[in-house]
C-alpha cells in the first residue's frame, strides 16, 4: 500500500503490543529476558487489540500478537464492540515484527525498545515537539495520538514502574493504607505482621512491578497464607524475576473507574472519564456505553461529583509528574471505590498509572468517531 495522505511514501502501522509490561520488565529487571505470552494469551490480546482501528485511516496496517477469527475483536466492552462497526478497514498482520516491511509512521500500545529499535531501523518518522504536540491537544482523538513525540524506553520504564506510582500517590495523599514496596519475603513477613493488610480485613496482593491484565501477582487470603511452602517458592520466583514486588490490602471494591488523555510537554489533554468492568479477581473486563456527551468533562454517571474532581485533578497532577520526568504520550488512570472493614465507602483514584494508551482511550477515540458519522 502506498497511500501516503501526510506526504512521502509508505504507509502508517499500528501495533498493539500488549505484552509490552513484560517487555520492560525483560529488558529493565533482574529476571532475565522477556517470555512470550501462551498462545491462548496471544489470541486473546489479538481479539482486544483489533479496537485499535480506533486510531486507524483506511489502509493503514495493524499488528497484533496474534491471528484472530472473522468478526472477532473490539474496542474494549460493549462502547467500544458498537462503536468499532464502522473503524477504517486496516490490512492486518502479525508474525516477528523484525520480518515487516518498514512503516512510515508507527504508533504503539507501550512504548518499548522493541518499537524504539524499528522506529529507527526503518526511518519511520518522529513526531516533533511544538506544533507536532498543539495538534496533540486540539485534533480529534484518532489522529492527535498519532502527534505525540515517543518518550525514549528507558523514561517509560521508570514511570511505568509501580514505584513511580506509589510515590506520586503518597505525595497526593492517596495511596491505600500501608502499601509499599517490597524487595524480599523478609519484609513481607514483617509488613503482614504490623497489619498491613487490616484494609482489606486480611486480603493482600504482592504485584509484579511491571504487568498487566492480573498477571505476575499473588493474591493472598490471610497473612497465613507465608506458612504455606508452595506460596513462599511462588513469591520467591516473583521476587528473582522482578527485583521487587508491591505489597497492598486486597480491598473490597465496589465500582471502578478510568480516566485517560494524553500527555505533551507543552500540555495535557483529558480525553475520557469513565466506568470499567472488572471482574472479582481485578482483571479489566471492558468499559459500558460512554456518556452521550462524551469527553474527559463530561461527568460519569457512576462518580459522585466529589470523586469525580478528584479522580482529574489525580489525572493532572500524574500528568505533571510524567512531564518532569520526561515522558511523552498517552497514559491511563484506573480508580475504584472501595468498602473499608470499619465500613461506609472510600474512593481510590489512583490504583494503577499507565503510561500508554488503554482502551478507555480506544473506546473514546471510537465513540467519538461514531457521533461525528
Amino acid at each position: 500500500m502506498t497511500r501516503a495522505p501526510e506526504g512521502g511514501p509508505g504507509f502508517r502501522r499500528i501495533f498493539a503490543n500488549l505484552d509490552f509490561e513484560e517487555e520492560l520488565r525483560g529488558r529493565f529487571g533482574p529476571g532475565g529476558p522477556a517470555r512470550a505470552l501462551s498462545a491462548a494469551a496471544r489470541r486473546a490480546a489479538a481479539e482486544a487489540a483489533v479496537g485499535l482501528r480506533a486510531f486507524a485511516r483506511d489502509g493503514d496496517r495493524l499488528w497484533l500478537p496474534g491471528p484472530v477469527e472473522p468478526g472477532k475483536g473490539g474496542a474494549g466492552g460493549a462502547a467500544g464492540a458498537e462503536a468499532s462497526r464502522g473503524l477504517p478497514d486496516v490490512a492486518l498482520e502479525s508474525g516477528p515484527p523484525e520480518e515487516l516491511p518498514p512503516a512510515r509512521r508507527v504508533l504503539a500500545w507501550g512504548e518499548g525498545p522493541r518499537v524504539a529499535a524499528l522506529r529507527e531501523r526503518w526511518g519511520a518518522q518522529t513526531p516533533s515537539r511544538g506544533e507536532e504536540e498543539r495538534r496533540a491537544l486540539t485534533e480529534p482523538l484518532h489522529e492527535a495520538i498519532w502527534h505525540l513525540p515517543p518518550a525514549p524506553p528507558e523514561v517509560v520504564a521508570r514511570v511505568a514502574h509501580r514505584a513511580f506510582c506509589l510515590d506520586l500517590a503518597r505525595g497526593l495523599g492517596v495511596a491505600l493504607p500501608d502499601a509499599r514496596m517490597i524487595s524480599d519475603l523478609s519484609e513481607l513477613e514483617s509488613w503482614l505482621a504490623a497489619g498491613g493488610a487490616a484494609a482489606g480485613a486480611g486480603r493482600w496482593v504482592a504485584k509484579a512491578p511491571w504487568s498487566a491484565a492480573g498477571r505476575e501477582r499473588y493474591l493472598g487470603t490471610s497473612p497465613r497464607d507465608l506458612r504455606e511452602p508452595a506460596v513462599r517458592r511462588r513469591l520467591e520466583r516473583l521476587l528473582e524475576r522482578h527485583g521487587a514486588l508491591l505489597a497492598e490490602p486486597w480491598v473490597e471494591r465496589t465500582a471502578d473507574f478510568g480516566c485517560a488523555g494524553l500527555v505533551a510537554s507543552g500540555g495535557v489533554r483529558l480525553a475520557s472519564v469513565h466506568r470499567q468492568e472488572v471482574d472479582r479477581a481485578g482483571r479489566f473486563r471492558g468499559i459500558p456505553p460512554l456518556p452521550p456527551a462524551g469527553g474527559g468533562s463530561a461527568p460519569e454517571p457512576g462518580l459522585l461529583p466529589a470523586e469525580h474532581d478528584l479522580l482529574q485533578s489525580t489525572f493532572h497532577a500524574a500528568a505533571d509528574r510524567l512531564r518532569a520526568a520526561g515522558y511523552t504520550g498517552p497514559c491511563g488512570l484506573d480508580a475504584f471505590r472501595w468498602r473499608p472493614p470499619a465500613g461506609g465507602e472510600a474512593f481510590h483514584p489512583l490504583c494503577e498509572l499507565n503510561p500508554r494508551l488503554t482502551f478507555g482511550l480506544v473506546a473514546q477515540a471510537a465513540a467519538e468517531r461514531a457521533r461525528s458519522g
